[in-house]
């Protein structure tokens, strides 16, 4: 069987006290301006999607995200709620999403850190000159570099920065270097440890 998590969804909800009837015909008015509860005997009645159901004092009165409305048992409504705060909402909805993996810097790197991705080609044909990323504060700069020997250098820069709704915002940039090429440093176990541009042109450094 499958499991579900509810989706991270701010609602409306206003309680019933038994002495706060103009709150909640105000609140339970619907767009077009038409009242979706009314008392009778002392009890509260809604106008919900499965007929006329009947709010107990202290339920609350609740919005859903289509604009219906409907009652709520106060025990399960402070099992299922918390008091909205806008800041923490937004935490909780980006722990929620998958985490974007902004550390790879090869394309074998990216194969265990993003399951599902896929190549055509050569994945390394650019060539990561340098980065810097935080995961927690949801950004990364990156330069890579593609060498067309004897010509030059293709360089893009990209920056990604993620937005308070979780999503990400990307921009890239690309221009052409001639006359240089990419040199490597290695350490002892024959590992990549940086790059950079290296000029063909005698006196010159990028």
């Amino acid at each position: 069987m499958k499991q579900y998590v509810k989706k991270p969804i701010p609602v409306s909800a206003l309680q019933w006290t038994g002495d706060n009837l103009e709150d909640i015909k105000a609140f339970c008015t619907d767009s077009n301006g038409q009242e979706k509860c009314f008392t009778n005997h002392d009890d509260l009645w809604i106008h919900t999607r499965e007929g006329q159901l009947m709010a107990k004092v202290r339920d609350y009165v609740m919005k859903g995200i289509e604009g219906e409305f409907y009652p709520c048992a106060e025990s399960i409504f402070l099992k299922s709620y918390d008091e909205f705060n806008e800041v923490e909402f937004h935490e909780f909805a980006h722990k929620q999403l998958h985490n974007k993996s902004l550390h790879n810097t090869t394309s074998n790197g990216a194969r265990k850190n993003v399951k599902d991705i896929q190549f055509w080609g050569d994945g390394d044909m650019f060539k990561l000159i340098s980065k810097a990323s935080s995961e927690n504060e949801g950004w990364m700069k990156s330069t890579k570099a593609m060498e067309i020997k004897g010509v030059g250098c293709v360089v893009q820069t990209t920056t990604q920065q993620r937005n308070p709704d979780g999503s990400y915002a990307l921009t890239d940039a690309v221009t052409f270097v001639p006359n240089c090429y990419i040199e490597a440093t290695m350490n002892d176990k024959d590992e990549v440890v940086s790059r950079k541009l290296i000029s063909n042109v005698k006196n010159y450094s990028l």
